[in-house]
């Protein structure tokens, strides 16, 4: 049984007999699922949350440690959150278990058993609503913590300046030389240069402003074509296609 279209964005339908997700909304759940647990090597959404409402439970106003009552979250929107979090996670938990999952009811320990059990959760009626409220608490979570904007690579100044646009803003100036450039002018035209090239995961999300565990993912997916010679480069034609079915996550 298939369904006409994704439960999350109501665009798009469902590749996979018997979901409710279409496969770029199910890309965008892990996204989000990874984004919010980090890794060993970058903090996720959830910790830098944290942090920010921990603040004046640590520190005074002159960087002392202060008594041990309990102070006011130094942020309350990130409390408030992360909260929103933690209930989106359970709900979604309890969504495939048809119960209240059998893991801790902390951020880590339901995101971890949620992303062991994507494919589970798209295939149960009403997985959309809660994918779109991840979706939603991860922007939000992003405007709290004040991530810096991400750059995306648009191509070379002609005086051999990189061009790092940031993601959505419509000009891109050189630091080397000043001058301007239409963003998407110079990304298109990079992207139609190398389209038949053969790129590595990494040179493809430099290339996309992606992140590698997305690229991953279409790979995993097959919806990559590897090279015939070498199973770890992939066509970046096939890449560009599926970015621009997706937009990137703000």
């Amino acid at each position: 049984m298939s369904y006409d279209l994704c439960q999350a964005c109501n665009l798009y339908p469902p590749t996979q007999p018997g979901s409710w997700m279409c496969d770029p909304c199910r890309d965008r759940l892990h996204e989000h699922l990874h984004a919010i647990l980090g890794s060993d090597e970058t903090p996720g959404l959830a910790h830098e949350l944290d942090l920010e409402v921990a603040k004046l439970s640590r520190k005074g106003s002159h960087g002392k440690t202060t008594s041990p009552t309990p102070a006011l979250p130094y942020n309350p929107e990130a409390s408030h959150c992360l909260d929103l979090i933690r209930w989106k996670l359970l709900a979604g938990c309890a969504l495939v278990a048809g119960a209240l999952p059998p893991v801790p009811n902390t951020i880590p320990d339901l995101g971890e058993w949620l992303l062991g059990h994507e494919d589970k959760f798209a295939m149960v009626s009403g997985c959309g609503p809660i994918a779109d409220d991840l979706d939603q608490l991860t922007r939000r979570a992003r405007r709290i913590i004040d991530v810096p904007p991400e750059r995306v690579y648009v191509g070379t100044c002609p005086c051999g300046t990189r061009l790092m646009a940031i993601a959505g803003n419509e000009y891109v100036r050189c630091r080397g030389c000043g001058t301007s450039f239409d963003a998407v002018d110079s990304r298109d035209a990079l992207l139609a240069s190398v389209a038949d090239q053969w790129q590595t995961v990494d040179e493809i999300a430099a290339l996309l402003g992606r992140k590698r565990g997305t690229v991953w993912n279409w790979a995993d997916r097959g919806h990559l074509e590897r090279h015939p010679d070498d199973a770890r480069r992939f066509r970046l034609g096939d890449a560009v296609k599926l970015a621009e079915r997706k937009p990137a996550v703000s």
